[in-house]
């Protein structure tokens, strides 16, 4: 992006507009979001296939509200510069405005993963760990620097690029092959009655979700 916008102009090699790039690069930027959301609550509930399918259940839901909430929400950022004449600033705002929804959901999805994890005593790898936390702040930087899109375009630019530099070097730090096996709690220090009756709810609700997705196939 940075050699295209350098290279901008009726007399360059590549006369593209860095501002289209950006615009153009969001769309995968938002399926990767999301499909990085599913994937990881896969890991994480790959011993417990009921309440995964649960899970992606509400996740669908919650995608399909985001969008929508999304899309009101540009259109409003777009009602709010009609006065402008300028294009690509009611393009840029709109942009913005959707790249904080995908960032509000991922975080509201990935809190609900670690807080999963907080709640109940199992066992996942370490990496996994890293992964969550790592990205809720990411996600929670994206929605406060977007959020104040319209007052500051250049804060807002640096303090995304500064916040992904900072978790980025954090996989790469924290992230090892070790990792993958490596097993970590970060749950409740319940004491082990509780932890075991947790993990008895836990497996309950598991197989009901099977059986009654099973009775369903049979039907």
């Amino acid at each position: 992006m940075l050699i295209v916008s350098l290279a901008t102009g009726p007399h360059r090699a590549f006369p593209i507009d860095y501002r289209t790039w950006w615009l153009v690069m969001r769309i995968p930027y938002w399926i990767l979001y999301v499909w990085m959301v599913y994937a990881l609550l896969q890991a994480v509930m790959h011993e417990y296939p009921g309440v995964h399918k649960l899970s992606a259940k509400a996740l669908n839901w919650s995608i399909a509200v985001a969008a929508v909430v999304g899309g009101l929400t540009a259109a409003h950022s777009l009602n709010l510069l009609r006065s402008n004449g300028d294009v690509w600033a009611r393009l840029l705002a709109s942009g913005a405005a959707l790249e904080r929804t995908a960032s509000v959901s991922c975080l509201i999805l990935l809190l609900g993963v670690l807080g999963f994890l907080l709640w109940f005593p199992i066992v996942v790898p370490r990496n996994l760990v890293v992964f969550s936390i790592t990205y809720v702040v990411f996600f929670a930087a994206n929605v406060v620097s977007f959020s104040f899109y319209l007052t500051s375009v250049r804060l807002v630019g640096w303090s995304v690029l500064i916040v992904a530099c900072l978790c980025y070097s954090c996989f790469l730090l924290f992230l090892t092959e070790a990792g993958e096996q490596a097993p970590a709690r970060i749950g409740h220090s319940w004491k082990p009655d509780d932890r075991e009756r947790l993990l008895g709810q836990l497996g309950a609700i598991n197989a009901a979700v099977l059986a009654a997705g099973r009775g369903r196939a049979v039907d």
